[in-house]
């Protein structure tokens, strides 16, 4: 497993991968999808004109990702050709903190226009977290966030913002494609 990643006031600017990840690219090791990826930190982050050829604009995982944390990070024109305008995490996600997040003009030319979930979700946390002029322009929807699995604990209970979030598909903001368990919905601006 990758243990304590952490990155505190970083600027990632003009930044572009042909493939997966245009910043950032964590793979399991081809099909093993049984990596742990632990406690990735990103504190003070800014990310402006990045893209990817495939999935994650900024940054795409192939593992399991656990306890990551998204404290003060700005997600600034980040696209990708296929899902996940800004993030794209295929396999389980247990624990993600967002804490005053933004996502602005991010796109995707499949799904997700920012947050792309493949895998099993649990307990999704965050306070602050702003998605504006994000798209989704393929068939597979979620404008803003697409969650393509289960998902255990989903609390839309701090602030959250989703202005000008479109999908070309279902789920102008948000798109959800399978079982949904505990899911509340508070204080959010649509």
């Amino acid at each position: 497993p990758l243990n304590g990643i952490n990155m505190s006031n970083v600027l990632f600017e003009n930044v572009s991968a042909g493939s997966y990840g245009g910043v950032i690219y964590f793979n399991c090791n081809g099909h093993n999808y049984d990596m742990n990826i632990n406690n990735l930190v990103l504190t003070n982050v800014t990310v402006r004109n990045v893209s990817s050829g495939e999935s994650g604009g900024f940054i795409f995982v192939n593992g399991h990702l656990i306890n990551p944390v998204f404290d003060n990070v700005t997600v600034i024109n980040s696209s990708t050709k296929a899902d996940g305008g800004a993030l794209y995490i295929v396999n389980n996600c247990m624990n993600p903190v967002f804490n005053n997040a933004s996502f602005i003009n991010t796109s995707a030319t499949k799904g997700a226009g920012a947050i792309y979930f493949g895998g099993t979700l649990t307990n999704f946390t965050y306070d602050n977290l702003s998605f504006i002029n994000t798209s989704a322009k393929g068939g597979n929807g979620g404008g803003a966030i697409y969650f393509a699995s289960a998902i255990n604990n989903l609390t839309f209970d701090g602030k959250a913002t989703f202005i000008n979030t479109s999908a070309t598909g279902s789920g102008g903001a948000l798109y959800f494609g399978s079982n949904v368990a505990d899911f509340n919905v508070n204080n959010i601006n649509l």
